[in-house]
């Protein structure tokens, strides 16, 4: 990390290795000093959602929901931690709030088709594969790509 102290993605590898080691302290003190290091950089983003999802892990929801709010803020494409924190809200039994985050994304990026496949699996595996909330996403998702 000396060569290259801002860059993130080698912070953010580094830090899942010590947690898959086992070595979750470690990996906590890596994504901090990742999070330093990255001097706000747009893509600190990646360290804030892999340490949420660490916390969330580890049981501390409300340190996980911090963290991964944190990757939401600080991305200019937040589609892919709205994702990561919907599905874990959904593990965690609360649809509505991992609706909510969904809805949120699509407000964020309407033109990210990857995200509404992922609004509509979503709801296909909630309400059920021919509800009306997977007929409308289809909708929403073909006016938003006609725009």
């Amino acid at each position: 990390t000396e060569a290259c102290r801002s860059h993130v993605a080698l912070w953010q590898a580094w830090a899942l290795m010590e947690a898959e080691l086992g070595n979750v302290k470690q990996a906590r003190e890596i994504f901090q000093q990742g999070i330093w290091d990255s001097g706000g950089s747009e893509k600190a983003h990646m360290i804030w959602q892999a340490w949420g999802l660490l916390e969330a892990k580890c049981g501390d929801m409300a340190l996980a929901r911090r963290y991964l709010r944190q990757a939401v803020d600080s991305a200019s494409r937040p589609a892919g931690s709205y994702i990561a924190w919907s599905r874990l809200e959904e593990q965690e039994g609360d649809i509505a709030v991992a609706r909510s985050l969904f809805e949120a994304a699509v407000e964020a990026e309407p033109f990210n088709n990857g995200l509404w496949k992922a609004f509509e699996t979503f709801e296909k595996r909630v309400s059920g594969d021919g509800s009306e909330r997977v007929a409308e996403l289809f909708e929403r998702r073909v006016v938003a790509e006609m725009r």
